[in-house]
């Protein structure tokens, strides 16, 4: 789902950077769960597959 609206570029939190992963993968969690709830399963679903989360 990420991938398809152009993945890390749109949020970039690459090493070095200031904000960590996890930290990013909980601001984009908050995200879709106020602006597009019906996607936060998926998400989720998506990121604990890939170990993210």
């Amino acid at each position: 789902m990420f991938d398809m609206q152009g993945g890390p570029d749109l949020y970039p939190c690459a090493e070095g950077r200031e904000m960590k992963k996890n930290g990013a993968n909980e601001l984009l969690a908050a995200g879709v769960k106020t602006y597009c709830p019906k996607h936060l399963d998926t998400m989720t679903e998506e990121l604990r597959a890939s170990g993210e989360f």
